[in-house]
This record gives structure tokens, sequence and C-alpha cells, in this order.
């Protein structure tokens, strides 16, 4: 449902290939196939169609790919990490993996907004600051990823930890672990399974009878919710590579405010010298009238050098 409602939360506000403006439903445009004169210079190569198109579907290609690939996987990771945290078998492996998931997701939902919002109005500011945001969330994603590959090999005894400190403050969950499972124990049956109490009637009782350990049931779910989280973040990763030099491109391409402001002034002397020339054609100012031509009651008219009229 929210991933239909995305495009009709940012689609109505048509795009152009003059400034985007939020809350405007119809371009300034007169015409459909030119923009402004103001506008139609843009980017380094001024007064080039190229140049203008190159930077008008490198805007369209940042918002597409944040819009409809990077906000998708940031509530994909979102809603994993929720998923994840009511899942009493990834609680156990660990606490942390939720909650990196959800804060990544927002993060990356936050930055692909900043993506967005600065081609979309095509502020060189907010793209700025969604590039140098976009590079620490890459290396700060790689760092994790790296972090997580090299302590997987510590899996089982952070698994044997958190198995102990839940068998002493919290039976529930290794009950619940046990009935999904259907295991008893965590290295073998008889290890630290529930009920305390009895412990062989985890294996005995006609409610359980489950003659498996946990610790193997355990290692598999989470293996395969890794990889489906690694598949994920390498597609993120590809994303968001792709995005860096799309907005870095951009980023050349646009011009600053200064430029614009210089744009816009030529622009203007060019469009009062333009009006200036056809007034002169149509015979002086707008609006001026030729003392000469105009006679005086009482006063002599001067028609030729030789000549006085007297009216």
């Amino acid at each position: 449902f929210s991933f239909s409602l995305l495009p009709l939360i940012f689609f109505p506000f048509r795009i152009c290939p003059t400034r985007f403006a939020f809350f405007n439903f119809c371009c300034k445009n007169t015409s459909r196939n030119s923009p402004p004169p103001h506008i139609a210079a843009m980017g380094k190569g001024l007064g080039k169609g190229g140049a203008n198109n190159t930077v008008y579907m490198l805007r369209v290609f940042v918002i597409i790919l944040n819009l409809f690939t990077s906000v998708r996987l940031s509530i994909f990771f979102i809603s994993l990490g929720i998923y994840a945290i009511f899942r009493s078998d990834l609680l156990l492996a660990s606490k942390t993996i939720p909650i990196t998931m959800i804060v990544s997701g927002a993060l990356v939902f936050a930055v692909s907004f900043l993506g967005c919002f600065g081609s979309a109005a095509e502020s060189r500011n907010v793209l700025l600051v969604y590039f140098v945001a976009l590079m620490v969330l890459v290396v700060a994603q790689i760092l994790v990823i790296g972090y997580g590959v090299a302590n997987e090999d510590k899996l089982d005894d952070k698994l044997d930890q958190t198995w102990q400190r839940a068998y002493e403050e919290s039976p529930k969950l290794i009950r619940n672990i046990e009935q999904e499972y259907a295991c008893c124990g965590f290295r073998n049956v008889t290890d630290r399974a529930i009920p305390r109490t009895h412990p062989n009637s985890c294996v005995e009782s006609p409610n359980f009878g489950y003659d498996q350990p946990c610790l193997l049931q355990i290692i598999r779910a989470y293996q395969e919710h890794q990889t489906g989280l690694m598949t994920a973040a390498a597609i993120l990763g590809i994303v968001q590579i792709l995005a860096i030099i799309a907005a870095w491109i951009l980023l050349m391409r646009l011009p600053s405010e200064y430029q614009r402001e210089l744009q816009y002034r030529d622009e203007h002397r060019r469009l009062v010298e333009q009006g200036k020339g056809k007034r002169g054609e149509e015979g002086g100012d707008y609006g001026s009238t030729s003392r000469s031509s105009v006679p005086v009651p009482g006063k002599p008219t001067s028609t030729s050098p030789h000549k006085v009229v007297v009216e």
C-alpha cells in the first residue's frame, strides 16, 4: 500500500526542464516545446540544447533511482528489522541486528528524500548534502558488512552466551524457540532445556517429545535470513553507487546561484535591448511624440531651413 502511494505523492508535481516548484501544478512556460528564455541556457554548456537535455535526464534519473529503488529498499530494511524483533530466534542471535536494520532503513529513506528534493529543485546545496551523506552511508554500510563477515565464525559462541542469558532471565523465549523449531536444549536435548526443573520432560512430554537440539536449527534460520539481507544490501549498494555518480555529474552540470544571477541579468539586458530595437523600428520610443511634428498655435513651424510658415 505504501509503495502505491509514493507515485501519487511525488508525480502530481510536474517535473519541467525549468525549476521544479512544489505546490505548482502548472509550469510557468507559455510554450510546451521550449523553456523560458532566462532558463534556456542551463549547466556548463550555456545555450546548448544537448547540455540542457543532459541536466534534465540526470535529474529524472536521480529522482527515479531514489524514489523507486532506495525508498523501497529502505522500507524493506525497516520492515525486516521490525519483523526480526518479533522473531525469537533472530532476537536470540543478536539484538543489534534488527536495530541496525531499522536505523539503516530510516537513514536511507532520509537521504533518498534529500536526493529527490535536491534534483527536483535543482538545488546545489541540497545535492551536495545528499552526495556527502550518501558517501558516508555507503562507507558505514561497508564497515558493518565487513564486521559481520569477520565475526561470522563467532556466531556459535554468541548464541551460546545469549542462550545462557535467556535461560536465566527469560525462559519463555527458549520455550517459544523449542516449540517453533521442534527442538530441545541448546547443544543437546538436555543442555539448558526448558522446563528447568525437569530437563528430560522436553523429550518425554507428550506436548513436546522433541529429540533434536536447537543450535543447528537456529543457525540455519539465521543464515537463511542473512542471505536475504546480504542480497538486499548488495542491491542497495549498487543503487547507491549509481546515485553517487549521477549526483556528482549533476552537481558539475548545474550552475551556481551566482551563475544563475548572471544568466538572468544577461537575459534581462538582452530583452531590454531587443525591446528598444523593436520600438525604434516602429518610429521612436513608445509613448514619445516628436515636438517638431506637432504644430503649436501662434508660433511658427519650421518645415524647412528656408521657409517659415505662420499659422
